[in-house]
């Protein structure tokens, strides 16, 4: 899965089994473009302290939340800036988080 394409990821069977959609996501996040700030940098926490906040919170619903902010955080940067779309892996990860519920 770590060299997986984000559509396979979003279309792995052992998804929300094995692999947690916060993970999946993260995944994502990582290999995002800058333009599309992973969540430490929506929150303008450091490294250190969304490692810290991942310990302390081992819920994956609460791991969904922080997730979701930060792209919900990028979807009004997009439409503040009147970009004509989204970057291609952003639907991928919404798609991902669609799944959660």
């Amino acid at each position: 899965l770590v060299e997986a394409e984000p559509q396979q990821l979003a279309d792995c069977e052992l998804l929300g089994d094995l692999v947690p959609h916060s993970l999946a996501l993260m995944s994502l996040f990582s290999r995002a473009p800058p333009e599309l700030p992973s969540p430490h940098q929506s929150a303008n926490w450091s490294v250190a302290r969304l490692s810290k906040w991942l310990d302390q919170h081992k819920s994956e619903k609460e791991r969904l939340e922080l997730l979701n902010g930060a792209l919900q955080k990028y979807q009004q940067i997009v439409r503040s800036q009147n970009k004509a779309s989204f970057h291609p892996v952003y639907p991928v990860m919404m798609s991902v988080l669609e799944q959660t519920s």
